[in-house]
């Protein structure tokens, strides 16, 4: 509210009553209004992952604005990994990939693709070595059969590991 001697000319503007501060657009208790790190927002009482190796935590407080951070790691059992582009800890799980045939590939996600092109193809491998994983790395390659009359259009498939 105005004073009454006011001698500025009047203008139309918002104010929060006291307790309260402008968030998006709204006034909020100025406990809910978050904090920033490093230009992202969280919201009051989030926790989330400083970097994509899950080794330090920052928390926003309930109340004010300033993040605490500490060191910290994935639970026993679970693994660092980027979901949506953010750092998670992940439960290990496993996946099939099935070769078959002249070739038939049905990927992890149940996709199947069939290649007759002389080709090789990873079908998988470590991509990073921030795992606990052994480095490996799958590979098929279709090869043409020698043209037969009754083979053409047709590839072998051969599979190496390393």
């Amino acid at each position: 509210m105005a004073p009454v001697t006011c001698s500025l000319p009047c203008v139309e503007g918002c104010v929060c009553d006291s307790g309260y501060l402008l968030y998006n657009d709204r006034c909020v208790p100025s406990q809910q209004c978050g904090c920033w790190h490093n230009g992202q927002h969280y919201p009051a009482g989030s926790e989330f992952w400083t970097d994509d190796t899950c080794s330090s935590k920052c928390t926003c407080p309930a109340r004010g604005s300033k993040v605490q951070c500490f060191n910290a790691s994935c639970p026993e059992g679970l693994y660092c990994g980027v979901q949506n582009g953010k750092p998670v800890c992940l439960e290990h799980s496993y996946g099939i990939c099935h070769v078959h045939g002249d070739p038939h590939y049905k990927t992890f996600d149940k996709v199947t693709h069939n290649f007759m092109g002389n080709c090789t193809y990873t079908l998988a491998k470590v991509c990073s070595n921030i795992t606990s994983l052994p480095c490996f790395n799958v590979e098929a390659k279709n090869e043409h059969l020698q043209k037969r009359r009754s083979s053409t259009g047709l590839a072998l498939l051969r599979v190496a590991t390393a």
